[in-house]
């Protein structure tokens, strides 16, 4: 590792009113003989019309190695005090933008634009407490080539009673698009056009006041090429004392793909890119309990066993890029495989004297792999004990 100076700094001051700032951001690495990262950012967030209407947004360059990169994006917003609020957002970052020496970013090359918003009652009426409803829309894409990598809709509703419990739904619709993430499995591999697919869910919450809450959650879903999948979600929640309390979130998803990424076969004629239609069983468990004996002895634990079965079903080919012109296959290799792991913590905490603690952790890290391919289970334990 050489020698690094790391340097952030940040300046932000009041404008126009004392809601309004504009403020400006700087990071820099300097690594000795090993090149440097520099940023500089300049956002605002102005509030006009009584703080309704929003305007924020931000610019950034970059320069990394004299190679300099640029970011933006933009928020007009306005905000009714009773009833309904409106975003617009846009935004872009170049090709060369790179903040990750300081900072991160998913990707760059890449615009969006979209919309979100909410339609609320906040005044009691009938049996409710409040309604809401919610939307989202968004586009987003490449610069350097155009492909429109996703168009999400998405809305939810939510409601509340006067005896505190609440329901609702949610529905999204991914529509029609392209995807290139396999490009950064293997750059062989090819842009693909996407389907259109959507699920609708709905869930139940009891009053959150409550020794005991429960809340569940159930999905539904289909794409255009896809078979049906699901998903369900349970909370419990209990304090049977008001030093102690357990949480327990069951999670299971039965999901479909009818472009999974497989492989790439180069052959003496053509290159060949694998997908499958596959079907893929999770079931997730995360249990939570803090004990709180005295304030100074706690006892806290985290488990978390974790299943997947994945199986590939057909095996296809692309036949031509941007495209989903797909030709049977015959793959002769079992990718199909499962996971089995659980992890887990446990903490006794005693502060013996003030300032002074002794901590004794259990750490637990199970995971086992089965390969259908090779038709075994590779197995790795890593369990230890701190004091």
């Amino acid at each position: 590792e050489p020698k690094t100076n790391y340097f952030i700094g940040r300046f932000e001051k009041p404008v126009f009113n004392s809601f309004s700032t504009v403020g400006f951001m700087t990071t820099d690495v300097r690594r000795n003989r090993a090149g440097y990262s520099n940023v500089i950012g300049l956002d605002w967030k102005l509030k006009f019309i009584e703080n309704a209407l929003t305007f924020k947004g931000q610019i950034v360059q970059t320069n990394k190695d004299k190679i300099t990169g640029n970011g933006v994006r933009f928020n007009l917003g306005y905000l009714d005090p009773n009833w309904w609020e409106i975003n617009f957002v846009t935004g872009y970052t170049n090709d060369r933008y790179e903040i990750n020496d300081l900072g991160y970013n998913e990707r760059n090359n890449k615009w969006y634009y979209g919309s979100y918003g909410e339609f609320r009652k906040q005044d009691p009426w009938g049996k409710f407490l409040d309604n809401n409803l919610e939307y989202r829309v968004f586009v987003n894409g490449t610069i350097s080539d155009g492909i429109i990598l996703s168009k999400v809709l998405e809305l939810e509703q939510k409601n509340r009673l006067k005896n505190y419990w609440s329901f609702g739904w949610d529905l999204e619709i991914n529509f029609a698009s392209f995807n290139d993430e396999d490009t950064f499995r293997d750059e062989r591999a090819w842009v693909y056009k996407s389907e259109t697919e959507g699920d609708l869910g709905l869930w139940l919450r009891t009053d959150r006041r409550k020794k005991l809450i429960i809340a569940h959650n159930s999905s539904i879903g289909r794409g255009e090429y896809s078979n049906w999948r699901y998903r369900a979600w349970t909370m419990i929640q209990w304090r049977p004392l008001e030093n102690a309390n357990m949480t327990i979130v069951s999670t299971q998803k039965l999901g479909s793909q009818s472009m999974e990424w497989v492989d790439i076969v180069d052959d003496s004629s053509s290159l060949n890119i694998i997908y499958a239609e596959s079907e893929s069983k999770l079931n997730d468990i995360q249990l939570r309990f803090n004990w709180t004996f005295t304030p100074d002895l706690t006892f806290e634990v985290f488990y978390q066993p974790f299943t997947v079965n994945m199986n590939y079903i057909n095996f296809y080919r692309l036949v031509k890029e941007n495209t989903r012109i797909l030709e049977s296959c015959n793959y002769i290799t079992d990718p199909d495989f499962k996971i089995n792991n659980s992890v887990g913590t446990f903490v006794l905490r005693w502060e013996y004297n003030p300032g002074s603690t002794l901590y004794l952790v259990y750490n637990l890290n199970s995971n086992e792999y089965y390969s259908a391919e090779d038709d075994t289970w590779e197995i790795n334990n890593a369990d230890s004990f701190f004091i």
